[in-house]
């Protein structure tokens, strides 16, 4: 800086002095590159500075399908899809803030499946099954930027939790006929909680409005383990969400 302002013929003893007593710091730098320009006085634009962290929440919509496999009759149950509202919060971590392309997502959500299954024997013989199940989970993934413009994001992610489960109906039961009353059978008993992975991709918008689609698989089973069968469970998800800002005022 000194070798500059000699180079045009700005050097002062003033100059000298304030060189040698600086912290190179914003302020004390601004003041030698005042009296290089003249005593013109320097304006700074504010940069912008972001928080580590920020809030979401979403809604959309999770269909999903179940089905029975083994060697038992319950494998011969056609169950309907799925189709109910989806709901979640959580925040986001960014890896670099002022970047923004990483981001560690955690989240709390809540679904609902409920499922009918009919297996037709004969005519007047039919096993009918009603399955409902209130999951909340929790789940953390990581999100990657492949365009990380600074209006639109596109991005992908992956990653995985627990689910937490109850089954208020979970019936199993036979008609014989119109006139006769149905029959209960034997309906397996269900887990309370289950690992889940989940794959996703979407885009933001302005950094305010996000979408999404969600593909959800159960590792393991729902049922408990039974030796006859087991069972096969997945969802996707439709998502729209808000994102509250990251940049700090």
């Amino acid at each position: 800086m000194i070798q500059y302002a000699i180079q045009n013929n700005a050097a002062t003893d003033k100059l000298f002095t304030l060189a040698t007593r600086t912290s190179y710091v914003q302020k004390d730098l601004a003041k030698i590159v005042e009296l290089i320009n003249g005593g013109n006085e320097l304006t700074f634009e504010k940069a912008d500075h972001y928080k580590k962290n920020r809030f979401i929440i979403q809604a959309g919509v999770n269909r999903s399908t179940f089905k029975f496999t083994g060697t038992t009759d319950l494998v011969g149950l056609q169950f309907t899809k799925s189709y109910s509202p989806a709901f979640s919060v959580g925040f986001d971590h960014f890896i670099k803030p002022a970047v923004g392309k990483v981001i560690l997502r955690t989240e709390i959500s809540f679904h609902t499946d409920k499922f009918h299954g009919e297996y037709k024997k004969i005519n007047t013989w039919q096993d009918y099954y009603d399955l409902k199940r209130n999951t909340i989970g929790v789940n953390l993934s990581i999100l990657t930027n492949l365009y990380n413009g600074s209006s639109f994001k596109f991005f992908i992610g992956a990653g995985g939790g627990l689910n937490f489960s109850n089954y208020p109906e979970n019936n199993h039961y036979t008609i014989y006929g119109e006139p006769t009353p149905a029959a209960t059978k034997f309906a397996p008993h269900f887990n309370a909680s289950s690992i889940t992975l989940a794959g996703r991709a979407g885009c933001v918008l302005r950094n305010r409005i996000e979408f999404s689609f969600m593909c959800n698989g159960v590792i393991g089973r729902l049922t408990e383990n039974y030796t006859a069968y087991s069972d096969k469970y997945s969802s996707q998800q439709l998502r729209v969400g808000y994102l509250f800002s990251n940049r700090k005022k």
